[in-house]
C-alpha cells in the first residue's frame, strides 16, 4: 500500500532563554481558500534573557525585525545582531506612570469581561502603532527572501495576543481558532508559584485570582472578538477605520500572510526550511 506524507512545520520553536515562542502560521482560513503563511511572523515573551545559544537559534529563522510592545520602563533594549528593534507602546495614550499601569492591569482580575475591557483598551490606544506594524510588513517583509519578524511584549500574552488576533482576523481565520491560538500561551508561559504568591500578596488578592489574571482567558478573547465586530463590523473595519489602512494596503497584508492553497492540500506545498 502506498504511503502519503506531508510536511508540517512545528509551531513551537525552542529558543533558549525565551518563553512562549511560536509561529502564528499554519492556521486555515474560515472559507477554506488557504492558510496562514508559516515562518513569517513569530510571537513570544520578552527577549531580555536570550542566551547566546538562543541567539544562534534565532539566526536560523531569518528574523529581520522585532516589535516590542512593552512600556519603556518595562523594557531592556534587546539588541540582536542584524535585527531592527521597534519599541511600540500600545498603551501610549493610557499609561503615563506606574499608577496608570497598575489601574490598567487591575481589570484583568475581573474575569472574561475584564480581559475584554483590557484588550479593547489596547486596540484603541495602540491603533496607530498596530497600523504601523502592518505597513512595515507589506514594505519590508519578503516571501522570496524568507524574511520574518517577531511580535512580543513581556509574557507574549495580552498586547501580543491582541495584535495576533487582529492579524489573523483580518486574514479570515475563524474566530474560534483565533481564541484557541491565543490560549496556547497557557502552555508556553507560566509564573513560578513563588512569584505568583508574592504578586498576590502585593495586590492583596488570592492566589487563584492572581493565577486567573495571568492566564490566557479564552472566554475573554472570544468576548473581545465579539466586541470588535460590534463596534467596527469586522476586523477589516477596525484596521481600515481605526488603524487607517487603505483597502489596497489591507489586501497587501493578506497577500503576504495567506498561502492560497486549500488547507487540506497543503502537503503539495513545500516551503524551504
Amino acid at each position: 500500500m502506498g504511503q502519503t506524507t506531508s510536511l508540517v512545520l512545528p509551531r513551537w520553536v525552542d529558543i533558549d532563554g525565551v518563553n512562549n515562542f511560536r509561529d502564528i502560521g499554519g492556521w486555515p482560513l474560515k472559507d477554506g481558500s488557504g492558510y496562514i503563511r508559516e515562518r513569517l511572523v513569530f510571537r513570544s515573551g520578552h527577549l531580555s534573557k536570550l542566551s547566546p545559544q538562543g541567539s544562534a537559534q534565532l539566526s536560523k529563522l531569518n528574523i529581520k525585525a522585532t516589535f516590542d510592545f512593552r512600556l519603556e520602563h518595562e523594557a531592556k533594549r534587546d539588541e540582536l545582531p542584524g535585527v531592527t528593534r521597534f519599541g511600540y507602546n500600545l498603551y501610549e495614550n493610557v499609561v503615563k506612570s506606574d499608577g496608570d499601569l497598575y489601574r490598567t492591569l487591575m481589570v484583568f482580575l475581573e474575569g472574561e469581561e475584564g480581559f475584554a475591557q483590557g484588550y479593547m483598551t489596547i486596540l484603541e490606544s495602540g491603533k496607530k502603532m498596530i497600523g504601523d506594524v502592518f505597513r512595515y510588513m507589506i514594505k519590508e517583509l519578503s516571501i522570496e527572501q524568507r524574511s520574518a519578524m517577531i511580535i512580543h511584549c513581556t509574557a507574549g500574552k495580552d498586547r501580543t495576543g491582541v495584535f495576533v488576533m487582529t492579524l489573523l482576523g483580518l486574514c479570515g481565520v475563524d474566530d474560534e481558532i483565533i481564541a484557541k491560538e491565543y490560549e496556547l500561551t497557557n502552555l508556553g508561559y507560566f509564573e513560578f508559584e513563588k512569584h505568583l504568591t508574592t504578586r498576590a500578596r502585593q495586590l492583596n488578592i488570592t492566589e487563584d485570582a492572581m493565577r486567573a489574571s495571568l492566564s490566557a482567558s479564552v472566554g475573554g478573547m472570544r468576548l473581545t472578538i465579539r466586541q470588535v465586530k460590534q463596534k467596527y463590523g469586522s476586523f477589516e473595519g477596525y484596521v481600515r477605520d481605526a488603524c487607517g489602512l487603505s483597502s489596497s494596503e489591507i489586501q497587501q497584508v493578506r497577500n503576504l500572510m495567506i498561502v492560497p492553497i486549500r488547507f487540506e492540500e497543503r502537503q503539495l506545498y513545500r516551503p524551504k526550511i
